[in-house]
Formats: structure tokens, C-alpha cells, sequence
């Protein structure tokens, strides 16, 4: 018996078809996700979409200087905006100031600063010499300072561009701002543990 007799197929199209099969086992492959490596390398930056609800201060990702970061001195700038009540506590109040002159950060790490934070501390955009305050945001308790938002710029302060936002806070009320937060300002961050207690004993009064 004989057998039917095929045309072969011509090479280009057998060529064709490898291609198709080989993009189509491409496409069902699952990608692979890249995980977070950890490193607290990120500018800060303003929070796009603020809720209303806590966010735990997480204390891993704040750098901590003794000495304090920064000196808040009211009669150094022009109020902004005025004081305003926080939507929650009416005890606790947010104003805006803007520096009477040009102001330098002068942010600096300290010499022993954990080493995975290095990367950050070389940022030029929070830690250059020719980086200006433009704006502070206060948030205070019965009129005591706890968290400064700083707004940074490069050059002078009337110059348009992006600014970068850092804040730093009084983690034990003793007055000094020795912590510095890595990550994005997120309006949701819980306040300091110092401020909580002052809210609830002076409530519970």
C-alpha cells in the first residue's frame, strides 16, 4: 500500500512557527518579583494620599543624633499660617513658617551613624552645604514643639524647583529634635509616645 504523499512544508514557515511557539512559552512564564532589599536609601518625600488612621513610628528606619538636628527659634521666621487645630486633638496644633533670611540646613549624620545608613547621609539634596530651609511645618502639644517638617531646597530660597521634605522629631520631650525619619513624611505617623501620654493624663484629668 502506498503511502499519501505530503508537500513539505517550506523552512520559512517552519521558522515562523518556531518563533510563535517559542514567544507564546515566553508569555505564559510567571515573572519573577524583586523583592525590597531593606536598605534605607529612599529621599523623603511628601505622602501622595494622607489617611486618617495611626501609623506606628517605626524606629528602624530613623537616625538618631544626641545632639540634635536642628534648632527651632520661632523669632527667626515669619508665620505663614497661622496656628491650626489637629482634626482629632484640639490640643494639638500644626503652623507653617518661612525663614526672615536665608537659612542653611546644616543637617549633618553623626560620626557613628549605623553603616546602612551611609548611602543616605552622602544624599546632597538633605545634606549639601548649599541646602536651604524654605519652609518649617510646627506640630506642637499645648504649644510645645514635637515634630519640625523641613522643606529643602538647593540655592536660593526664591528659586522654583522640587524641594525635598525631611522631618525630625522629640522622641522624649526633652526638647531636642534627635531623631531624623528616612522614609516618606507620611501624615499618618502616630505621634510621640511622650505627646500620647501628655493627651490621655491631662484628658483623664
Amino acid at each position: 500500500m502506498k503511502l499519501p504523499k505530503y508537500c513539505p512544508i517550506p523552512v520559512w514557515i517552519q521558522i515562523v512557527l518556531l518563533i510563535f511557539v517559542v514567544f507564546a512559552m515566553g508569555c505564559n512564564h510567571p515573572r519573577a518579583t524583586v523583592e525590597p532589599t531593606g536598605e534605607h536609601n529612599e529621599i523623603a518625600t511628601a505622602h501622595p494620599e494622607p489617611t486618617s488612621s495611626a501609623m506606628p513610628h517605626n524606629f528602624d528606619r530613623r537616625i538618631i543624633k544626641a545632639t540634635g538636628w536642628f534648632r527651632f527659634l520661632r523669632a527667626s521666621y515669619i508665620e505663614k499660617q497661622p496656628s491650626r487645630s489637629n482634626d482629632k486633638w484640639d490640643r494639638i496644633t500644626v503652623s507653617r513658617f518661612t525663614p526672615k533670611k536665608n537659612l542653611r540646613a546644616g543637617l549633618a549624620c553623626p560620626l557613628d551613624v549605623n553603616p546602612r545608613f551611609l548611602t543616605f547621609c552622602e544624599r546632597p539634596q538633605i545634606f549639601g552645604p548649599e541646602t536651604l530651609v524654605t519652609e518649617i511645618t510646627v506640630s506642637e502639644v499645648d504649644n510645645i514643639p514635637f515634630s519640625l517638617m523641613l522643606n529643602l531646597a538647593q540655592g536660593s530660597a526664591d528659586a522654583t524647583g522640587s524641594t525635598i521634605l525631611v522631618r525630625i522629631r522629640d522622641e522624649d520631650g526633652d526638647g531636642v529634635f534627635e531623631s531624623l525619619l528616612t522614609g516618606a513624611v507620611d501624615e499618618r505617623l502616630a505621634h510621640p509616645e511622650w505627646v500620647q501620654k501628655r493627651l490621655t493624663s491631662m484628658k483623664d484629668q
